[in-house]
């Protein structure tokens, strides 16, 4: 119900919109519901690309989250390029 206060009041593309998308993602995660924290996972990931940048380290912490949901999803090709973008983005960051 909070994230749907939210899209309607704040709009899709205001922070406490996405933080809430994340957080609710996590849980979804904890409960098994993998599929639908994937989702989540994904969009918050473009937002945070998009708004962040792909360098910063909420962005990162998110697709590190993505990564584990995949893994869990049995997606291993998926986990596999995620990992390596992770890769190329940290080396690049340090």
């Amino acid at each position: 119900e909070v994230l749907e206060w939210q899209k309607e009041n704040l709009g899709m593309d205001h922070p406490d919109t996405y933080a809430t998308m994340c957080n609710l993602a996590g849980a979804l995660y904890h409960l098994g519901e993998l599929h639908e924290a994937k989702g989540l996972e994904v969009q918050v990931v473009e937002w945070q690309k998009e708004h962040l940048g792909e360098y910063h380290p909420y962005t990162i912490q998110v697709m590190k989250n993505l990564v584990f949901t995949l893994d869990e999803l049995g997606e291993a090709a998926e986990v596999e390029e995620l990992r390596a973008q992770l890769a190329r983005l940290e080396n690049s960051s340090s």
